[in-house]
């Protein structure tokens, strides 16, 4: 909370007013005296100003400090008597740290250069660093972005790197050179204590929590793990324990140094009962380990784990003495009052005390829960004396004081007594303390006492830390056999670049599959662009930061333009991917596990046999994998099912005949046999394919008779290019595992690029099993295929809103906004301004906070990302939007918009519905409400232009509609077309609706002259954009009902150099142009999840948790698992959607349920504030088949049916004619024969959502965590 209610500096600070009145940084002069640094935003904004002795006022006005490159993070230090001023400087100078001194805090500062170059990582994002002093050495604190970048996370989720920081005989700064060595360690930690589980180097998808058990603890889920860098086990330990409660039994792997090391001890963890049942287990190592190494942590399940602690015969768990820092006992729950402090003479650098204040005194009567104490639990291996020693620091006065005492005993006061500095004292021993666990005990007394450690020193035997919380727990189920898990990673391989070496680490491993970082070395003395080859044990479903291919088991990988270049030395360790193993991947952590098969054989028939019922992952019943899948109407493969004869089939290697032995449907396939490669395999031709377009691939294998199944796989290849290599040349479109007992579908969805398409080819790993392939087709080509109808108005039925549409040749791009939802900022691609379809997104996340990720009982609905606007500049695509929820402007570049990769800019302030601007070698954003301004940037867009334009640009804008306004002049479209100056804005007049305005001027300042454009049916709010043949229209959209936002397109004419749009003033139904007669496939989309990543119709609610959805762990299936416990589906994560659309829309999923949870509820539902849905509730042991209605703005089950069955069908049809807006429910125990459930839901298009309704595809837990299911479509239509 604001201590003062108000700003201590902002603009009516005497000289404080600056651009950005942020960055606080505070520094206190040896005299006491306070300064505070702060500003922003280019030179001439840098400000310090003294603070008064309360440090909640300002004493006299801020003094301008003059600051070369100033872009903003003051920060001052002191070295020598001499001051330091640092900061970050602007992107012209590079974002490097840079600074001057001075021999006053305030004037008279030299420039000395930079300290800090930014580091790469960053990726042109700015960089803050503060620099202290410890131990007589100084340290640089930075932020650096390499973490996230090896994680694909979001531009603000940067980690804090340290470096050393020297100085010169002349005291300027000796360069720091960012790199991931860091400052080195300079404590080891003792494998020997009670190390709390949230002390880490580096983790991977843990979270923390507060534990019953004292403190906090982490909790793991299946592959999470956590790196402790520079563990001492001195002469060896032999054996470990750790505190830990779960739900299901678990393990926690111990692996030293290098995750892909084999591991030194698995602890098997039970159920506990509970995830806050407390239980301390242990396990011996595999052999005896010494030394100093790094310990990671891996969780072979799902537990929460509270500390861990070694022990053998070379470490002071063995000792008679045990010494205990009490700042490390700061989360305790009774800590409070007492606080932590620094202070380098201290044995640790730090103490705990009481203010000294006459408040918190506690002169009599002390008790086990009076608050302001510390209990410290040990073991003794035999009865023993135990004496005390205290390092404490007790001013002169003899009034700092403080109690202790051993068990149930007397509380012993210790008083009178005075240090000279840090002293230590011989505190009263406890006599005859029995073998076994006792607790000491620390209390305030008096005010200012300052303690800083204790030592217990047992006379005969051994002293140990032991649990400091009150739990036991207690053994509550053993768990199960928790299986191999098979081979994880692979090879490095000798293949590639010459001196470029490669290491994998393995961040998410789930048995089945895993995904690992990729870093490469320069290992020579010269710059090289480099490749690597890697064998794997799997097939790499997707592989981000570099350019790969795969032959068998062999991974080559090379970098993108931005990270091919390696300088001597360097590493590059930004390139990730995501394999699926092989059938013959071991056990995969099934086992047992406390009860049933709950796993079966990964690899084994389940991908490659029937899906039906029984064991998960045996054979599970009498159909064929993948026999729900629909070939498309417009197949046009020729001859796919091999009726007549061998056309268009063939052979990259190995014999093809035509087999009469096997079929899919009809009477042949195709058999191929001499097999010697992987690479060997069979071909299909379907002629020439067009460049843009998407096609639905798929065919039918099976394995000869009596082979073992084997991993199939389905790729394009393309025409050779003029390049020696082959990687642009194949794309993979799906793999399977496939039997020689059942048919597998192969299918996918390809788009041609690149060069001339040449065939399809069908090949497996196992480089000699013989194998059929029928039934192949190809679908999804709209050339030739599809009538042609007059374009009719809305372009889309669908919300699409804030549209922002360019043209580049005969292609048409339009940006547009879907705010929570992630990905954001969809591009959209067309030919002909009505038939629309998804090509991509600008960003997969804008950052991760509370809000963003459905946290702590906050949302970002209706916020996110809003309008964005859509440029194209010399071969380079701009995308800007802005985020109320972050505060921030974005810039989104890229040479491709189609494929990417997008790079981003971030300018702080948000920009309101601004548009991007070019204008003769310049760069602009137009934004703002009523008065509509004008900033420059700089010339590569990507921040504030310093001293660059910023002015209004038109003033009061609404006016012209009128005086008095819904909804004031916003949405702005700046165009400049035929030397005139054109800003398109929206507005709403009272009384009256949504009005579009246009603007003009000859000059770009103005002055501007406006006048209303449209004003029929309340569509407003676009841009102009023109045809080739010279046709003008304005591409704007309308307020439609729970439908959405929907684009229209308006014909415009022009008279007098001002665009007239609509037909007579009015918007019309019918265009005077015919297109394709096209549906609503470009923007929405069936799925059968055949491929590891999702579909670009696809759009989570708010920020997905990656932990918690998977397409790979169980094939042609999207599994989502609760993480977590939730009320209701509003506020739970992973929930995916597409949108309704009109007139009318269906939804249809089938979903198994056999592993969900207690308390669980999962299925389809209607997104918006009030919403409504078809699912599943598990209560105990039962399920059934329910209706929730929302619409009242609370969560009604107005149905419930019992069901008895796995696998269940849900359908949702949406009515948005004449905005009915209803949706309506039914259910299917077969897929085919539907009932209908629960009532009719009133759709409402609500503004806390801002937001048209959508499917959604969901699974909450309101009582715990791990449950999931398995959807195996999601099928949409009319």
């Amino acid at each position: 909370m604001d201590p003062l209610g108000h700003a201590l500096v902002d603009g009516s600070t005497p000289n404080g007013n600056v651009q950005w009145i942020f960055d606080p940084g505070v520094f206190i002069d040896d005299d006491g005296q306070a300064y505070l640094y702060f500003g922003g935003g280019g030179p001439g904004n840098a400000r310090v100003i003294k603070l008064n002795d309360d440090m909640i006022s300002t004493s006299g006005s801020a003094v301008s400090i003059d600051v070369p490159n100033f872009f903003e993070a003051l920060y001052m230090h002191k070295h020598n008597g001499t001051y330091y001023l640092s900061y970050s400087s602007n992107p012209d100078a590079g974002m490097k740290i840079e600074y001057m001194t001075s021999n006053n805090p305030m004037t008279g500062f030299t420039y000395r250069g930079a300290i800090l170059p930014n580091p790469w990582e960053n990726n042109n994002n700015n960089n803050h660093a503060s620099i202290i002093e410890y131990q007589n050495q100084s340290y640089i604190f930075y932020h650096n972005r390499a973490v996230a970048n090896e994680r694909g996370a979001s531009t603000y989720q940067r980690s804090v790197n340290v470096d050393l920081l020297n100085y010169n005989s002349d005291g300027s700064i000796q360069q720091v050179s960012a790199g991931r060595a860091g400052a080195p360690q300079i404590k080891r930690v003792n494998a020997f204590n009670q190390n709390q589980a949230e002390m880490f180097d580096e983790e991977n998808g843990i979270e923390t929590e507060t534990s019953t058990d004292g403190t906090l603890n982490i909790m793991m889920g299946n592959g999470d793990w956590i790196k402790v860098a520079g563990v001492d086990f001195g002469s060896g330990a032999q054996a470990l324990k750790v505190r830990a409660a779960s739900e299901y039994g678990s393990g926690l792997e111990v692996v030293l140094d290098k995750l892909t090391n084999t591991p030194v001890a698995t602890v098997q963890i039970d159920n506990t009962g509970g995830w806050q049942t407390w239980k301390t287990q242990s396990a011996n190592l595999n052999s005896t380990v010494s030394g100093v190494h790094d310990v990671y942590l891996r969780s072979t399940g799902w537990h929460n784990l509270n500390w861990y602690q070694f022990s053998g015969d070379g470490g002071s768990a063995g000792s008679s003495t045990l010494a205990v820092e009490l700042e490390s006992l700061s989360g305790q729950s009774s800590f409070s009052p007492l606080s932590v402090k620094s202070d380098s003479s201290a044995s640790n650098g730090g103490y705990v005390e009481w203010t000294n204040d006459g408040s918190h005194q506690i002169l009599n009567s002390p008790s086990d829960t009076t608050s302001g104490q510390v209990s410290i639990a040990f073991t003794l291996s035999q009865a023993a004396n135990v004496s005390l020693q205290m390092q404490a620091s007790l001013a002169n006065g003899n009034d700092d004081s403080f109690y202790y005492k051993v068990d149930s005993g007397d509380w012993i006061t210790q008083n009178n007594t005075a240090t000279s500095g840090w002293g230590t004292l011989s505190l009263e021993s406890f006599n005859n303390l029995s073998a076994g666990d006792h607790v000491l005990r620390i209390l305030r007394r008096e005010d200012g006492a300052k303690l800083d450690n204790v030592t217990l020193n047992a006379s005969a035997g051994t002293i140990a830390l032991t649990n400091n919380g009150d739990g036991s727990g207690g053994d509550n189920g053993t768990g199960g056999d928790n299986g191999s898990g098979g081979s994880s990673g692979g090879d490095n391989g000798s293949g590639g670049t010459a001196g470029v070496t490669s290491d994998i680490d393995i961040t998410n491993d789930w048995g089945s599959g895993y995904c690992a970082a990729l870093t490469v070395t320069n290992t020579t003395d010269s710059a090289v662009t480099w490749s690597v080859q890697l064998t794997l044990d799997g097939t790499v479903d997707n592989l981000w930061n570099g350019v790969w291919s795969q032959s068998g088991l062999v991974l080559t990988v090379s970098g993108q333009d931005w990270n091919s270049v390696l300088q001597p030395g360097q590493s590059h360790s930004s390139i990730g991917f995501c394999v699926t193993r092989n059938s013959d991947g071991g056990d995969n952590g099934g086992g047992d596990n406390g009860g049933g098969d709950n796993g079966g054989d990964n690899g084994g028939d389940n991908g490659g046999g029937d899906n039906g019922g029984g064991d998960n992952g045996g054979d599970n019943g009498g159909g064929d994998n993948g026999s729900d899948y629909e070939v498309p109407a417009n197949n046009f493969a020729v001859n796919g099912g091999v009726e007549s004869d061998l056309s268009n089939w063939g052979a990259t290697a190995g014999t093809v005949t035509r087999s009469t032995a096997d079929s899919h449907s009809g009477s042949a396939s195709v058999l191929i046999s001499d097999r010697t490669s992987g690479w060997n395999g069979i071909t299909f031709n379907v002629g020439t394919l067009t460049d843009g377009n998407q096609y639905d691939v798929a065919v039918w294998v099976k394995l000869a008779p009596g082979s073992a199944d084997a991993t199939m796989l389905l790729t394009a290849k393309r025409q050779d290019d003029s390049d020696s290599s082959t990687y642009n040349e194949y794309e993979h479109i799906a793999t399977a595992t496939a039997s020689a007992g059942h048919w597998t579908l192969l299918q996918g969805f390809y788009t041609q690029s690149g060069t001339p398409f040449e065939h399809f080819i069908v090949e497996s790993e196992d480089d000699t099993v013989s194998f059929y392939a029928d039934d192949f087709s190809v679908g999804g080509e709209v050339d030739d295929s599809l009538p042609m109808v007059q374009a009719s108005n809305p372009a889309i039925w669908a919300d699409v809103p804030d549209p922002s549409v360019i043209r580049v040749g005969n292609t048409y791009y339009m940006s547009s906004t879907t705010m929570h939802m992630n990905p954001g900022v969809p591009i959209m691609k067309s030919t002909d301004l009505i038939n629309w379809k998804m090509v991509s997104y600008a960003y997969q996340t804008l950052g991760s906070s509370a809000a963003m990720n459905l946290e702590n009982g906050q949302e970002a609905y209706g916020d996110g990302s809003w309008a964005s606007s859509l440029q194209y500049v010399d071969g380079t695509y701009y995308v800007s939007t802005f985020s109320y929820t972050t505060g921030k402007t974005y810039i989104f570049k890229t040479n491709d918009i189609e494929n990417g990769p997008w790079s981003t800019s971030i300018i702080n302030g948000a920009y309101h519905d601004s548009s991007l601007f070019f204008d003769n070698g310049r760069v602009f954003l137009v934004y703002g409400v009523d008065d509509i301004r004008i900033i420059e940037l700089n010339a590569d867009a990507s921040g504030i232009k310093a001293g660059g334009l910023n002015q209004v640009l038109i003033q009061d804008a609404s006016s012209v509609a009128g005086s008095s306004f819904i909804v004031s002049a916003e949405g702005s479209h700046i165009q400049k077309i035929n030397g005139w100056y054109y800003v398109s804005l929206i507005c709403w007049p009272s009384g009256s609706m949504r009005t579009q305005l246009i603007f003009r001027s000859r000059n770009l300042t103005g002055a501007y002259e406006g006048r209303i454009a449209l004003q029929n049916q309340g569509v407003a709010q676009g841009g102009l954009i023109d045809t080739p043949s010279g046709d003008w229209y304005a591409f704007l959209f309308r307020d439609s009902g729970a439908v959405g936002r929907i684009p229209y397109l308006v014909p415009v004419t022009w008279q007098n150099d001002w665009p007239v749009m609509g037909v007579n003033g009015t918007v019309p139904q019918y265009l005077d142009f015919d297109v394709e007669d096209g549906d609503m496939s470009g923007i929405v989309n069936s799925d059968e999840f055949n491929q590891s990543a999702l579909g670009l119709a696809w759009q989570w609610n708010h920020n997905p948790d990656a932990s918690g959805w998977s397409t790979s762990t169980r094939a042609g299936y999207l599994r989502l698992t609760n993480k977590r416990v939730d009320s209701n589906l509003l506020n739970t994560r992973n929930t995916l959607t597409q949108r309704g659309f009109g007139p009318t829309s269906t939804g249809i999923v089938a979903i198994e349920t056999g592993n969900m949870n207690d308390g669980d509820y999962a299925g389809l539902g209607a997104l918006q504030k009030n919403y409504g849905f078809v699912g599943i509730k598990k209560s105990g042991s039962s399920r059934s088949i329910v209706m929730v209605n929302a619409a009242s703005g609370s969560m009604q089950e107005v149905a419930s049916i019992g069901l008895n069955q796995d696998r269940v069908y849900f359908r949702i049809d949406m009515d948005f004619q004449d905005q009915k807006d209803q949706a309506t429910f039914y259910y299917s125990l077969d897929g085919a024969n539907w009932q209908a459930i629960g009532n009719t839901l009133k759709m409402s298009y609500t503004i806390p959502h801002f937001m048209g309704y959508r499917f959604a595809l969901f699974n909450y837990a309101t009582r715990s965590t791990g449950g999931y299911v398995d959807f195996d479509y999601f099928k949409v239509g009319e």
